[in-house]
């Protein structure tokens, strides 16, 4: 089932391979934001999906978008990679995150 949010991560992983002139597995991180409500979306488009779609539209490969983080480590990861990309400021006191 193609979606919206399918259809945007292709076209992330596609910039990234116009801009790298690299085709590599890509691991694509997404947020959704609804009012005070944020999901976090983690895809993974592996090196055969882009081989694929090159000859045509891909059949036998294809592109997996999930809800993201899975557990407590994850969520970690998640705040530390939007912390990274400066989506979000933030202060780290004894173990606990303070976003502003």
């Amino acid at each position: 089932m193609v979606s919206a949010y399918g259809l945007l991560t292709a076209a992330c992983g596609d910039e990234n391979i116009r801009q790298s002139r690299v085709v590599t597995d890509q691991t694509i991180f997404a947020v959704r934001v609804v009012s005070s409500y944020v999901t976090f979306y983690k895809a993974e488009i592996p090196t055969a999906y882009w081989k694929e779609l090159a000859r045509r539209l891909p059949q036998k490969q294809s592109i997996t978008i999930l809800r993201w983080p899975g557990g407590a480590n994850d969520k970690d990861e998640a705040i530390s990679l939007l912390v990274k990309r400066h989506f979000l400021p933030f202060y780290e006191h004894q173990d606990e995150y303070i976003l502003y």
